[in-house]
C-alpha cells in the first residue's frame, strides 16, 4: 500500500484532534470513549506504517525526509508521549509499537531520529507511568522499545540520552534493570541484552571515566551495584529451585532450572567479558558473598547450618559453574580457598555463616508486577538495611583470597579441604549406585578446580597433593566396585592434578610417582599377569580372545584422556554436558563391561599418566605393546590406494563383501603378509604391482570360529547386494577399527567411499607427507555432496564423534569369498598362520 504526504498530514491532524478528546476526559476524570481509542489506535498504527514505508523506499531519495515534515509541524511526536499519561493500556501498547517500528527503519542520520532524540524525548518514553498488570504484552513492548534505544546509543549521541537534570538521568539502564527478577523469561532476556550494550558503549568510550562524561560512567556504575545483587538473588532462587524438582522427582521443572541458572551464568561470563575493571570487582563480589560462597559451597560441604540446595545438587551446580564461568579471578578464588593447605579465617566464616538476605527492594518491585513477595530460606536470620546489601563489603573478598596482601595476616587450617577430602573419600569409596552422582560431580570439580588452579600458575601444595593423589588412586585401585563415570572422572582429575603438581617440573614425579605405581599400577598389572597366565593355559583360543579384548581397551582408553588444552579452561559447557543431571541416570554408553576389561583400561590411563611424569611418554611408548619394527615397515608399505611393487607373489582370488555394497565388484587377490590382512587389485599401469583395497594389521582381524574346512554366509545380507558368489565358500572376518576406507563406515550414515585408482599420498602412518593417497574418489548415492569429495574418507579430518568403546564392541564383517574349499582352506592356513605369530609376539609384549 503507497500513502501520500497528505495522506500523512491528515492522519497527524486527527491524531492531534483525538489527543485533545482523550486529555481531556483524562484530565476530567470523565470515563474514556472507547471508539475515539479504538480509532486513535488505527491512526497511530498506519501513521508508523506510512513513515516506514516512506523510509522503505530507497529507489526514491528522501522519500522518507520528505514525510518527516508533516509528523514534525503537527507536533505528532508530542501527541505520542502525550497519549502514554492516558490510562489505557491498549493505547500505550500502540504508542510502545509505533516508536519501536521508527526506531528500526530509521538511521541516527536521519530527520526522523534527530527529531526522535531531541530534547530526551525517549527518556520521557522510558520514564513514562505505565501498569504492566493490565496488559500482558505491555511491558515486553516496553523493554523492547529500551533495547532499541540501547542499540543506537554511540559516541556521538550518548548525551542525547543522558539527563543530569533529572530525577532519572539515564532511564535506559536504571529503569531497564528493575526488571531482571521478573518471572518472564523474555523481559529477563531483554533486560540482558540492554543492559550488555550499554556495557559494550562504556567499553568503547576512553574518556568516560575521566571526561565529560564520567558522571554518566559513575552513575551506571552505582547502578550495577543493585542489578548485580538481584542477579544473584535471583540465581540462588532458582539454584532452590532446581533442588527442589530434584527433590520431588519433576525431571522436566528441574531440567528447566538448571537451564535458566546457566543462562544466568552465560550473562554474568558476558559482562566479565566487557572487562570493565570497576564492574568486573563488583560482580566478583556480590557473586562470592550472596551465593557462591554460602550457597554452593557450604552445601556442598555441609558446613552451612541449614544447607540448601541439597548436597548431590550443590555439587553439579558448582560443576557447571566452574565449567561455564571464564572470570580468572573467580575461579582462581575459589581454587585457592579449596585447596590451599591454610588460608584466613575470614574465607571460612564466608562459607559458614549464612548468606546475605535478599534485598526490600527486590520484594516490592516483585509485588509492583502483581506477584506475591514471598521471602525464602535465605532471608531468615540477616538483619542488615538495603544500603548495607547494595553497598561495597568493607574489604573485598578478592584481597581476602590474594596470598601477597594476606601474607601478613594470621592463617588458619583450611577446615574447606579437610572437607572437601571427605567428601571425596567418603563417596569414592562408598561403591553405592545412589552415591555414584555425587561422587561423579565431587570428582569433576576437583578437576574443574585444579585447572583453574593450574591456570592461576600457583603450584599445589605437596601435602594437600598428596592426600588427594591417595584417594584419586584409592578410587581408581576399586574400580570394580565403583560405577565407571566416577573412574573416569578420577582420571581427568589425575591428569589435572599432575598438571597443578608440575608446575615446578619434576614436582610430579617424585609426589604423585610412588602412589601411583604402588596404589594403581602394580595392583593393576599382577592381577592382569595372572589372568593371562590363567587363559594361556586354557588354550589358543581363549588367549586369542583375551588379547582382543586387551587391544579394544587399548584404543579405547586413549578418548579417556584427551591431551591438556593449551587454555586451562575447558570449553563452556563441555564438563556440563558430560555429567548427568541430579535425578537422571547416567549415560553407560561408552564405558567398559565391568571385570577384565574395566581394569585393562584403568591400568592403560594410568601407565600413560605414569610415562609422562617418568618423561618417557614418547610416541613409542604408547605404541600397542608386542608391535615390531618389521610391523611398522609393513604398515607403510601396503596403504590403501597407494600402488606397491608385488613381484611374483603368491596370491589368492576372491571377492571381498564388506559392509556397504561396491566392494564386491571387481575381484581382489589375497597376499600372504607376515603381519597385514592384505587384499589388492593389480595396477593397470604397471606390471607386478597392485593396488592395496584392504591393509588391515591382523593383530586387529578375528576369524570366526568354525570349522575351516566349510563355511557360508549370507552376503546378500551383509552388504544388501545380489551376487552370484553368494553360494560359494566364504571366510569370514571381523575386522576392529578399520583403516582401509572401503570398510570404513560414515558414522550413522551406513555409507562409504570408494577409491577407483591409485593415487599418491598420506593418510596413514610411514607415508609420505604433502601427498594426496585418494585424490580420485567417488562419493557413494546418498552422501551429502561438497567441494571435498575426500574428506569423509580421512582419519585425521573432523567428523561425528564414535566413541572408541563402540567402534570396539561392533568390529566391521568382512566375508572373502572363493570359487572352490581349496583356495578357500589356503586362504585359511595363510591368515591363521600369520595371525598366530602376531598374537604370541602381542603376548609376550603385553
Amino acid at each position: 500500500m503507497e500513502y501520500t504526504l497528505k495522506d500523512l498530514e491528515d492522519m497527524c491532524l486527527r491524531l492531534e484532534h483525538m489527543c485533545k478528546e482523550l486529555c481531556y476526559s483524562a484530565s476530567g476524570r470523565i470515563a474514556l470513549d472507547d471508539f475515539v481509542v479504538s480509532e486513535t489506535v488505527q491512526v497511530i498504527q498506519r501513521i508508523g506504517e506510512c513513515l516506514a514505508w516512506a523510509y522503505g523506499q530507497h529507489g526514491r531519495d528522501n522519500l522518507g525526509e520528505a514525510f518527516t515534515m508533516p509528523f514534525l509541524e503537527r507536533h505528532a511526536r508530542d501527541r505520542l508521549r502525550d497519549l502514554l499519561g492516558i490510562n489505557s493500556a491498549h493505547l500505550q501498547a500502540q504508542v510502545l509499537q509505533t516508536i519501536h517500528i521508527l526506531l528500526a527503519v530509521t538511521s541516527e542520520e536521519s530527520t526522523l531520529f534527530c527529531h526522535l532524540t531531541a530534547g530526551w524525548y525517549l527518556n520521557q518514553i522510558v520514564t513514562a507511568h505505565f501498569d504492566f498488570r493490565n496488559h500482558d504484552d505491555l511491558l515486553p513492548l516496553w523493554m523492547t522499545v529500551v533495547k532499541d534505544i540501547a542499540t543506537k546509543i554511540n559516541s556521538e549521541n550518548i548525551m542525547l540520552f543522558f539527563d543530569p537534570s533529572s530525577d532519572k538521568p539515564f532511564p535506559m539502564f536504571s529503569e531497564a534493570i528493575q526488571y531482571y527478577h521478573h518471572p518472564v523469561s523474555q523481559v529477563r532476556t531483554h533486560v540482558q541484552a540492554t543492559s550488555l550494550e550499554i556495557f559494550l558503549k562504556l567499553k568503547n568510550e576512553d574518556d568516560l571515566r575521566g571526561g565529560t562524561l564520567s558522571t554518566l560512567f559513575q552513575l551506571i556504575v552505582n547502578d550495577s551495584e543493585k542489578l548485580f545483587t538481584h542477579v544473584c538473588c535471583l540465581l540462588r532462587d532458582f539454584w532452590r529451585m532446581a533442588d527442589e524438582a530434584v527433590i520431588a522427582g519433576n525431571k522436566r521443572d528441574a531440567h528447566s532450572a538448571f537451564n535458566i541458572q546457566n543462562d544466568m551464568l552465560m550473562y554474568l561470563n558476558d559482562i566479565f567479558m566487557c572487562e570493565i575493571p570497576e564492574l568486573s570487582n563488583i560482580l566478583q563480589e556480590k557473586l562470592m558473598r550472596f551465593a557462591l560462597l554460602p550457597v554452593l559451597l557450604g552445601s556442598a560441604l555441609c558446613l552451612q547450618r541449614h544447607p540448601l540446595p541439597a548436597q548431590e545438587t550443590a555439587w553439579y551446580l558448582l560443576c557447571d559453574l566452574l565449567a561455564t564461568l571464564r572470570s580468572p579471578h573467580i575461579l582462581t578464588a575459589v581454587a585457592t580457598s579449596m585447596l590451599r593447605p591454610n588460608v584466613l579465617e575470614e574465607v571460612m566464616e564466608l562459607v559458614e555463616l549464612p548468606p546475605p538476605r535478599t534485598p526490600l527492594d527486590y520484594f516490592v518491585k516483585q509485588a509492583s508486577w502483581g506477584g506475591t513477595a514471598q521471602p525464602g530460606p535465605f532471608d531468615k536470620f540477616d538483619v542488615s538495611s538495603d544500603e548495607a546489601l547494595y553497598g561495597a563489603a568493607p574489604v573485598p573478598i578478592m584481597s581476602l583470597m590474594d596470598s601477597r596482601s594476606s601474607a601478613s595476616r594470621p592463617l588458619v587450617r583450611n577446615k574447606l579441604l579437610d572437607h572437601f577430602e571427605e567428601r571425596l573419600r567418603c563417596w569414592s569409596s562408598a561403591g553405592q549406585p545412589a552415591a555414584g552422582q555425587a561422587a561423579s560431580y565431587t570428582m569433576a570439580a576437583l578437576e574443574l578446580l585444579l585447572q583453574a588452579l593450574r591456570a592461576s600458575k600457583e603450584g599445589l601444595d605437596a601435602s594437600v597433593a598428596e592426600r588427594l593423589g591417595g584417594i584419586v588412586c584409592d578410587c581408581l585401585a576399586q574400580h570394580s566396585r565403583l560405577p565407571w563415570g566416577i573412574s573416569l572422572c578420577a582420571l581427568r582429575a589425575l591428569r589435572e592434578l599432575i598438571a597443578a603438581v608440575d608446575v615446578t617440573s619434576g614436582r610430579a614425579r617424585m609426589v604423585l610417582g610412588p602412589l601411583l605405581r604402588d596404589k594403581v599400577l602394580s595392583p593393576l598389572a599382577g592381577e592382569l599377569l595372572r589372568e593371562a597366565s590363567a587363559q594361556a593355559q586354557q588354550g589358543a583360543s581363549a588367549q586369542e580372545s583375551w588379547l582382543h579384548e586387551f587391544q579394544g581397551q587399548w584404543l579405547a582408553f586413549a578418548s579417556d584422556l584427551s591431551e591438556l588444552p593449551h587454555s586451562a579452561q575447558q570449553v563452556p559447557g563441555s564438563m556440563r554436558n558430560q555429567l548427568p543431571e541430579p535425578g537422571q541416570a547416567p549415560d553407560m554408553q561408552d564405558s567398559p563391561p565391568a571385570g577384565r576389561a574395566r581394569c585393562v583400561r584403568v591400568l592403560l590411563a594410568v601407565h600413560r599418566l605414569a610415562a609422562g611424569l617418568a618423561g618417557t611418554a614418547s610416541k613409542f611408548t604408547m605404541e600397542m605393546p608386542g608391535l615390531s619394527e618389521a610391523e611398522r615397515e609393513e604398515s607403510n608399505r601396503y596403504q590403501p590406494g597407494v600402488p606397491v611393487h608385488i613381484g611374483k607373489m603368491n596370491r589368492v582370488k576372491c571377492y571381498a563383501h564388506g559392509p556397504v555394497p561396491g566392494l564386491e565388484r571387481e575381484a581382489v587377490y589375497l597376499l600372504p603378509a607376515p603381519h597385514t590382512l592384505l587384499l589388492v587389485r593389480p595396477d593397470d599401469q604397471k606390471p607386478f604391482w597392485a593396488v592395496p583395497v584392504i591393509a588391515e594389521p591382523l593383530r586387529l582381524v578375528r576369524l570366526i570360529p568354525g570349522d575351516e574346512n566349510a563355511g557360508r554366509i549370507d552376503l546378500q545380507q551383509l552388504n544388501g547386494s545380489q551376487s552370484s558368489h553368494d553360494r560359494q565358500k566364504t571366510l569370514q572376518l571381523e575386522v576392529c577399527s578399520p583403516r582401509s576406507p572401503a570398510l570404513r563406515q560414515p558414522y550413522g550414515s551406513g555409507l562409504s567411499v570408494l577409491p577407483l585408482r591409485p593415487a599418491s599420498g598420506s593418510g596413514y602412518p610411514g607415508a609420505q607427507p604433502g601427498r594426496d593417497q585418494l585424490a580420485h574418489t567417488m562419493p557413494v548415492p546418498g552422501l551429502p555432496l561438497s567441494g571435498d569429495f575426500l574428506s569423509p574418507s580421512l582419519p585425521n579430518m573432523p567428523r561425528p564423534r564414535l566413541s572408541a568403546e563402540a567402534a570396539n564392541e561392533a568390529p566391521l564383517p568382512l566375508a572373502l569369498a572363493f570359487s572352490d574349499d581349496r583356495r578357500r582352506r589356503v586362504a585359511w592356513k595363510v591368515i591363521a598362520q600369520a595371525q598366530n605369530q602376531v598374537n604370541q609376539r602381542l603376548s609376550e609384549g603385553v
